[in-house]
């Protein structure tokens, strides 16, 4: 990653790096946090408690450290501990943490004697949702689940915890209400970092704090990864305490599962997150290996869209899951090969391409790597889990239908040669490019619409329209259409205009998409309001008189209208809007 400059002298010399202003804003916030919780809240843990709470936070601190210290250490090593790479040691070691806060939270459930007996379900509804936060944090569904804004869902439930969590402390006794706020605390400063600090990424966000950001995004993950541990790790403390409250000296059986969890988690994650070694890869049914493996067979078997797409390489594409927000495009995918050595020097495109002009609009590039692999069961081929990010910047175009598009390429003596797909069940753009699927960036919010003049089925509105009073035979003239969504379409409709002619009740007809072919109704989003200008182009032998002039919408699949109705509710003869009249003049 290219580092921010944050501020210089007169030389250009950086004053203070970016990457020193980030190690400062860890020290100082885990120094004075911990040397509280140390003084204050620690003394008051059962001895196995305290030896919980110290090896976890010093575990935290080795991966921060690791993480910060050695930008030395090679590309392919440097993602199995970095702190903005998913499914490697730190993501290991924050899952088996949260998986931690949400047992104890559990046991504590149980083993108290809790009057009333809400409270005990409190507390179980808090181990959920924290072992809820460690699953989430593995797989990462949170764009899958709750879409582009899941930012907003997870804000709400957070809020909904928080107030839980103050009931408890209303019913609690004052000496314990100190677990409940350190609980609090640890939530609100998880979340800093996860909603707040992670908004870094933007660049125009950066800027308007005063960073001059080089890359896609601002350099501050770290400080929002190491934000998200301590909160998670003032979550443990405040658990503990309450723990150690209803059971000061714990059975060995229960010791030993609490030690022992986040031990067996993280092995188990850490084994999913190594490159595949020949000496395990090599054995078929290796136990280690079919252990390690378990994360990924999971994901590819159910968390995955099936897919096939071979290439002439030998590669396939098995399976793949999309998660987009306003601001990025994330791809990942397995793709299995027969012999690993075939898989070194192969590299994927993601691209965003404009579906009328066929230009690209976003693209990312990334090589393939050998990390989450392992062999397929029954079949001597290989298989590795793959993620491509690409972000969206401000300026990509709205309201355009975008193909999602990915390419795979090798890297040899003459360049980056295209691989060509031999078959696929996946539409193809061409025989290199795959499609894997479509979206729109949405525009902001427009100036205030027309007055509306039909709603259509489906929460679709046509904005009053203003036809022209005359046009002429082999000429076109131009009207323009405004539209708005209320919800998603999903479904692709045609909108027609009728001619009629008043006198001799001639028939003519147009049809095109309403919004044209940037933009077809199945991506039509909740929200939308936009317009399109038709060129219409009139026969040359059209006969002159006064038109009467209706438009309407049909499904492209069964040619059935969408029924529409006026403001008030009327439903239009035939589905059928009247726009007014116009009269056709000779040329």
């Amino acid at each position: 990653m290219v580092p921010l400059r944050h501020k210089s002298d007169a030389s250009g010399a950086d004053v203070v790096s970016a990457e020193t202003l980030t190690h400062i804003s860890i020290v100082l916030l885990y120094v004075p946090v911990c040397s509280l919780v140390y003084r204050r809240l620690i003394p008051r843990l059962s001895s196995s408690a305290k030896k919980l709470a110290t090896v976890m936070l010093v575990g935290q601190a080795l991966v921060i450290v690791l993480s910060l210290a050695s930008p030395q250490i090679s590309a392919t090593d440097y993602r199995f501990w970095d702190l903005d790479y998913e499914r490697n040691l730190p993501t290991s070691l924050a899952v088996s943490q949260l998986a931690l806060v949400g047992a104890v939270a559990l046991f504590t459930a149980c083993l108290g004697h809790w009057r009333p007996a809400g409270r005990r379900l409190i507390l179980a509804a808090i181990g959920l949702f924290f072992l809820f936060l460690a699953q989430e944090e593995f797989l990462s569904l949170r764009p899958q689940v709750f879409g582009p804004v899941w930012e907003f869902y997870y804000a709400a439930l957070g809020a909904a915890v928080a107030v839980v969590i103050a009931v408890l402390a209303a019913r609690s006794p004052r000496r314990a209400r100190s677990w409940q706020f350190c609980l609090l605390a640890g939530l609100a400063v998880a979340a800093v970092g996860a909603l707040v600090v992670e908004q870094f990424r933007f660049p125009e966000i950066c800027a308007a704090v005063g960073f001059k950001p080089e890359a896609d995004k601002c350099q501050l993950y770290q400080v929002e990864e190491s934000l998200e541990f301590l909160g998670v790790w003032l979550a443990l403390v405040a658990v503990l305490g309450m723990f150690s409250e209803v059971a000061p000296a714990p059975r060995l059986r229960v010791r030993l599962f609490l030690y022992l969890l986040p031990v067996s988690v993280l092995v188990l994650l850490v084994l999913d997150s190594r490159f595949v070694q020949d000496e395990l890869a090599g054995v078929q049914g290796n136990f280690i290996d079919r252990l390690s493996a378990l994360p990924s067979r999971f994901e590819y078997q159910f968390l995955f869209q099936q897919i096939s797409v071979k290439y002439e390489t030998d590669l396939e594409l098995r399976a793949y899951r999309l998660d987009h927000g306003d601001r990025s495009l994330d791809l990942q995918f397995f793709a299995s090969v027969t012999s690993w050595h075939d898989y070194s020097g192969l590299g994927y495109s993601l691209h965003l391409i404009d579906q009328v002009s066929g230009e690209s609009a976003v693209g990312s590039d990334e090589s393939a790597s050998r990390l989450h692999g392992y062999r397929l069961s029954g079949a001597p081929r290989y298989i590795y889990r793959q993620r491509i990010v690409a972000g969206i910047p401000r300026q990509t175009p709205a309201n355009r239908a975008l193909w999602i598009v990915l390419t795979v390429w090798r890297e040899d003596e003459a360049g980056f040669a295209r691989q060509k797909i031999t078959s696929s069940d996946q539409q193809l753009l061409s025989d290199t490019q795959v499609i894997l699927g479509e979206l729109v960036i949405p525009a902001e919010s427009q100036a205030s619409a027309p007055a509306a003049l039909a709603s259509f089925d489906s929460g679709i509105t046509l904005g009053e329209v203003d036809l022209p009073e005359r046009a002429r035979s082999g000429e076109t003239f131009a009207i323009s259409f405004y539209w708005r969504a209320e919800n998603e379409v999903n479904e692709d409709y045609v909108q027609f205009l009728h001619f009629g002619n008043e006198e001799n009740g001639a028939q003519w007809g147009y049809d095109q998409y309403p919004l044209g072919a940037r933009l077809p109704t199945r991506l039509w989003y909740s929200g939308l309001a936009d317009s399109e200008t038709w060129e219409i182009p009139l026969p040359a032998d059209m006969a002159p008189g006064r038109f009467t002039v209706w438009t309407g919408l049909y499904r492209v699949n069964d040619r059935e209208r969408l029924r529409a109705s006026d403001v008030e509710g009327t439903p239009f003869p035939d589905a059928r809007v009247s726009l007014g009249s116009i009269i056709i003049e000779r040329a």
